[in-house]
């Protein structure tokens, strides 16, 4: 749907944050929950010293004095347009407000904090932008050295206004006007420092950079894509060499740009906290402070890095927002040193940083012969929790944490002996190590794939040697030979055509050699070769992908997954979509995304079985309850059959289905299976599917572990039917579901009965029908059946 949618040596003490294990170097001062949920949060200091915090609901701003920062008290509440999103920026004595709220017409709230804590006043303007009158904003910046406004992201009378555009608060704090258009690309934030204004333009998923030096004729600079292309917002240095963002999508990320260069910022480092990496988790808005960033993650609380090294940002602090944290906003520049913090649900946090510097290690790894700098080289500290880091083209790598003693540091690249060096850690400090590499030696293999039945020799069999930072892909030749020069060490071989299951060997090559692998037939695809499945969608977004998934949330459940399924072999899985963004940006849309296995040769295996592990999500529009499906079905060339309609979410992937293909469908040398997920085009909703761990057992149910029976517990009689079916099960008393297709998979009727049997009447037109029965148990079977009437 369319939617908005690295082992310790000696003494090594140090603390990665952990989800779940408390908070790092932030401790709470206090703690005021909200009726209200909440967005974005500023600061405020008055004349005399005092510091307020200011705070946007969704239907007011509100002021709270930390005269006493343990106790914040409520001064002042100040209406406005009921709304998700508002932002909040100060300039002297007045804070101006403004919110996104389509049919607003808060245009921006000016709040005058002259007369704090006993007489706060406020007026409402709505800023003319070229005959337009200012209804509504995303976003807005105050540069305190220009004393400009800068508005973002706004609309008026219905009327785009979009990009950036600078307004004078100077002449008159409560009248502002305009200066000047600096871009007219839709900006979601706008940062300004010494004459640069940095546009997060989320939609283009870029950064955008503007010299402003002459503020009447804006000259536009350099520009770059962000990680994840959804750029949120961006803070630059105090020294404007570097700039970072933040990505608000799920498993979204911080990036570094050195903007040195301001045509051509380049990006030196991308962070995610390591213990939330694939967990979904959203970053909002960064800070920097005193060569800190302070973020706000929604699913996470706040986290601060050390950014002294911009290209190694390192976590050195961290609070969850509640038990459930949702953090929308922080602001890290009171005098007093406080952090304020603004969770969606849990309310206003003021909040004490240690600000504790981290502990870094440089250096340069090279070729021991040569002196050439090796690339991609993995450097790790053994501490009690290992971080690492790969080196770059020209061998440089950084490595850092909160750490402080002796520790082991191992470097390693695939093609050369390991090698590990020591070094000591202390924070705030960065050190330097040097590492020379040894080569490994080269040895002739020879790899031969042959068939386990016959013997005879497999030509074009995909077959990959693994190893530690190393993956060599080969296919074999029409004798079933792959003949190479490979480095010596340990190595995982595993080989598989479509035709065959896959074969994996362990080896090690300390000598030549050579390898014979036999391959035993059937049809296994765990996707990690790539064996042209044919795809079909309305559009590319809805199209199947084969890939390493890319996680997204909505409501909190995941909706596209981020990991393949435990067990099988690789990464990768086929996925309706696979793109960063919101739950609704890559998935299926608009009518049916099919997925077709290649054509397989079942007509000597009448005890042939089909397994595979589904992913369904269904969630989300608007009017009625989601209505879509994940349909499987099996065709031979001359009909086609379901069997299985999955309509109900699997909540992450589904147990293993079993299917005996023979009881659905006659089996000969062109059968084939379909996922078919279908989008409601009226009826839009967030629609993913997913399929991996697919095997066809040519004698029957593989081994393995928890093993589902297929079709074994319930029986339908007579087949075929003629007016009435019989469902039957001995074994069972409780409440079940049952619900019967077409061959088409259209449902034809559906109900509910207690006990072991139920007689229902069978479908009046004579064909192939299906029926899946449910117990209350969640086990599910699906049953073909014949109707004639003859």
């Amino acid at each position: 749907m369319k939617a908005f949618f690295s082992v310790i040596t000696f003494l090594v003490i140090g603390f990665n944050a952990i989800i779940g294990q408390g908070n790092l170097n932030i401790e709470q001062i206090a703690h005021v929950p909200n009726a209200e949920k909440l967005n974005d949060i500023w600061g405020y200091v008055a004349e005399d010293g005092t510091e307020y915090a200011i705070i946007g609901t969704r239907n007011a701003t509100e002021i709270y004095s930390l005269a006493d920062p343990s106790n914040p008290l409520l001064v002042k509440r100040v209406p406005g347009a009921s709304t998700v999103w508002r932002d909040i920026k100060v300039l002297g004595n007045y804070a101006y407000v403004v919110a996104d709220q389509p049919g607003s017409n808060d245009g921006v709230i000016i709040i005058n904090m002259t007369n704090a804590p006993d007489d706060i006043t406020f007026t409402q303007v709505n800023p003319v932008v070229n005959g337009t009158s200012i209804e509504r904003c995303h976003n807005l910046y105050i540069d305190t050295s220009l004393q400009v406004m800068f508005l973002a992201g706004c609309n008026g009378n219905n009327t785009p206004v979009s990009g950036v555009t600078a307004f004078d608060i100077t002449t008159d704090p409560l009248d502002p006007k305009l200066i000047n258009t600096i871009s007219t690309v839709y900006s979601h934030d706008v940062f300004v420092r010494d004459n640069l204004v940095f546009s997060s333009e989320v939609f283009a998923g870029q950064l955008s950079i503007f010299d402003i030096m002459d503020i009447m004729n804006p000259i536009a600079l350099g520009k770059t894509p962000t990680t994840h292309f959804f750029t949120h917002n961006a803070w630059s240095s105090d020294d404007n060499q570097y700039v970072y963002t933040t990505d608000e999508v799920a498993n979204g990320t911080i990036d570094a740009y050195d903007i040195s260069d301001l045509e051509n910022p380049a990006r030196v480092d991308v962070f995610e906290p390591a213990s939330i990496v694939g967990l979904g988790i959203v970053p909002h808005n960064t800070h920097f402070f005193n060569d800190f960033l302070i973020t706000s993650w929604y699913d996470y609380g706040v986290v601060i890095n050390d950014v002294r090294k911009p290209d190694k940002l390192i976590e050195v602090g961290h609070f969850n927002t509640g038990t459930n944290p949702n953090c929308w906003g922080v602001y890290p520049y009171l005098p007093s040193g406080l952090i304020i913090a603004s969770d969606i649900d849990n309310g206003l946090f003021v909040l004490k940083a240690a600000y504790e510097r981290a502990a870094y290690l440089t250096g340069k790894v090279t070729d021991a012969e040569t002196g050439n700098p090796i690339f991609n080289a993995i450097v790790q500290a053994l501490t009690e929790q290992p971080f690492d880091d790969n080196t770059n083209p020209i061998g440089e790598y950084a490595i850092g944490d909160l750490v402080e003693g002796n520790s082991e540091i191992d470097f390693y690249h695939p093609e050369y002996e390991p090698y590990i060096s020591e070094t000591t850690f202390i924070k705030g400090e960065i050190k330097e190590l040097n590492a020379q590499l040894t080569k490994r030696p080269i040895f002739n293999q020879t790899i031969k794939t042959v068939d386990a039945i016959t013997g005879e020799p497999i030509s074009d069999v995909h077959v990959v040697l693994q190893k530690r930072g190393l993956e060599i892909e080969k296919r074999t030749d029409a004798e079933g030979f792959v003949i190479s020069d490979y480095v010596s060490g340990d190595f995982k071989i595993i080989a598989g055509k479509w035709g065959y299951k896959y074969e994996v060997m362990d080896v090690n090559f300390s000598a030549d050699g050579s390898y014979t692998i036999e391959l035993e037939p059937g049809y296994q695809d765990d996707f990690i070769f790539d064996y042209d499945w044919t795809k079909e969608a309305p559009n590319t977004r809805s199209e199947w992908v084969r890939a390493i998934p890319i996680g997204t949330i909505y409501n909190g459940v995941n909706s596209n997954p981020s990991a393949d399924v435990d067990g099988d072999l690789g990464e990768f899985c086929y996925v309706t979509g696979n793109g960063a963004g919101g739950a609704g940006a890559f998935d299926v849309d608009d009518g049916n995304s099919i997925l077709l296995s290649p054509m397989m040769d079942l007509s000597n295996s009448p005890n042939a079985t089909l397994q595979f592990n589904p992913w369904f999500f269904n969630d989300g529009g608007s009017g009625i309850p989601a209505n879509d499906t994940l349909k499987v079905f099996a065709s031979n060339g001359s009909e086609k059959v379901l069997l299985v309609n999955i309509s109900e979410n699997t909540n992450g992937w589904g147990p293993l289905m079993i299917f005996k293909l023979a009881d659905f469908i006659a089996l000969n040398d062109q059968v084939q299976i379909s996922f078919e997920a279908s989008d409601d085009a009226e009826n839009g909703h967030l629609v993913e599917a997913g399929l991996d761990a697919f095997l066809v057992e040519l004698a029957g149910v593989s081994s393995v572990e928890n093993e589902i029976s297929f079709q074994s517990n319930w029986t339908l009689f007579p087949n075929p039917v003629l007016k009435e079916i019989n469902i039957k099960n001995d074994e069972f008393d409780g409440l079940v579901n049952y619900t019967i297709y077409n061959s088409a998979g259209t449902k034809l009727d559906e109900g509910q009965f207690s006990g072991a049997h139920k007689t229902i009447p069978a479908p009046r037109i004579d064909g192939v029908y299906f029926i899946q029965i449910k117990s209350s148990e969640g086990e599910v079977e699906n049953k073909r059946f014949v109707v004639t009437q003859q």
